[in-house]
């Protein structure tokens, strides 16, 4: 408990100093942002997460699974090996299929989640992300 806590002072500290940073830089405006709109919205997001989490620290409420069947340095290798192959895979086989497959991989065999939940979930992560991306965003995907 003592360190979820403090990681989670540490990480809002981090978001406030970044947030202090990011102020200093021009906003811009929605349409034509400035240096320092996106910064200061990660960062104004991280803090709230981090205060978020702390909160929960703080009121003895705890989200970590207590039947987990596997160790956490295990599942966290397993977590960066899918996301170095999305990394390769992302140029070979587009962002659709790359997203849809990591998320995939990470709900059915990680979190060990239904089917149901586990083809759902990805499509419209992955479909909202390239919708989002492609025509709010205008941006080019593989």
């Amino acid at each position: 408990m003592l360190e979820n806590r403090s990681v989670s002072a540490l990480i809002m500290i981090a978001a406030v100093a970044f947030s202090a940073a990011a102020i200093t830089m021009p906003m811009g405006t929605i349409t034509a942002p400035g240096p320092g709109l996106v910064p200061l919205l990660l960062s104004v997001a991280t803090a709230i997460a981090a205060g978020s989490a702390l909160w929960t620290s703080f009121r003895g409420r705890s989200e970590e699974s207590t039947t987990e069947d596997s160790p956490r340095p295990f599942k966290a290798m397993i977590i960066c090996a899918i996301l170095a192959g999305a990394i390769f895979a992302f140029e070979r086989i587009g962002f659709l299929a790359t997203s849809f497959l990591c998320v995939f991989i990470l709900l059915k065999f990680v979190e060990r989640k239904s089917w149901a939940v586990s083809i759902i979930v990805p499509a419209i992560l992955s479909g909202g992300s390239y919708l989002a991306l492609t025509h709010l965003l205008r941006m080019n995907l593989p």
